[in-house]
């Protein structure tokens, strides 16, 4: 009874030992899922390392918002940390930028929103400066505004639409017009062409009959006969000729 008591307390012992295992790669499999995950997030919004801000201001940040990525020369070595109103003679936005420290900006580069198509978020992108001088932390980039795409969809829809009120429309109206007109026409000159159809088979079935009965049995008779004649004739004025 002692030693089947051992065997038992002696199995509880390795099955706490595995469920410990077990429950320990379970904590490790977690712990470096969320260290993936960090450093994921880490990777796309460009937080890796030191930054040092930088400003940039806008007449208008339509699509623009916090953590949009900030590219340089398509290179993305930041993001946008704050957006804040300015009202002085007229109201601009304060961008404030979050960039790589160890990336120097020359300071005559341009900051410029951007956005890649039509569903796609406002980011802004830097075009790097050739001069030899490096703009200081929290200094202040030269910007300038993005073509906004839905402006320009709207200025295309409004040439659209006078193209067609000024040009397509008129071309289709006066076609339409051409179109009634042969129409019209048709309508009007097609039962007087069909009914001289009609009269002409009419006159044509007539002659045929009228040839028909013209070639029947009897007058191909007489027709063979009259034939029979004139042959004979012109035999006899040909004796008649060579007795003279």
């Amino acid at each position: 009874m002692r030693h089947d008591g051992a065997l038992c307390g002696a199995g509880r012992e390795d099955s706490m030992r595995r469920d410990a295992v077990n429950y320990t790669l379970v904590g490790l499999a977690v712990v470096v899922a969320f260290g993936l995950q960090f450093f994921t997030l880490l990777a796309i919004t460009g937080s890796r390392g030191a930054s040092t801000r930088y400003l940039a201001r806008f007449d208008d940040v339509t699509g623009l918002r916090p953590g949009a990525p900030v590219l340089y020369q398509g290179y993305r070595i930041g993001q946008v940390a704050d957006i804040v109103p300015e009202r002085d003679a007229a109201l601009r936005y304060r961008v404030e930028l979050a960039l790589r420290s160890d990336w120097p900006i020359p300071d005559d580069s341009l900051a410029q929103l951007q956005a890649s198509g039509l569903l796609a978020d406002v980011r802004i992108a830097i075009r790097g400066g050739q001069s030899a001088t490096m703009l200081a932390a929290g200094g202040a980039l030269a910007s300038a505004g993005g073509g906004d795409v839905f402006a320009a969809m709207n200025e295309l829809a409004d040439e659209l639409t006078l193209l067609t009120r000024d040009r397509v429309r008129p071309l289709v109206e006066t076609l339409a017009t051409r179109v009634d007109s042969i129409a019209g026409s048709i309508d009007t000159g097609l039962p007087p062409l069909v009914a001289e159809s009609r009269a002409l088979l009419a006159r044509l079935n007539q002659a045929a009959d009228q040839v028909n009965a013209l070639v029947g049995e009897d007058n191909r008779q007489a027709i063979g006969g009259t034939l029979a004649d004139l042959r004979s004739l012109a035999a006899d004025l040909r004796e008649t000729h060579a007795q003279t």
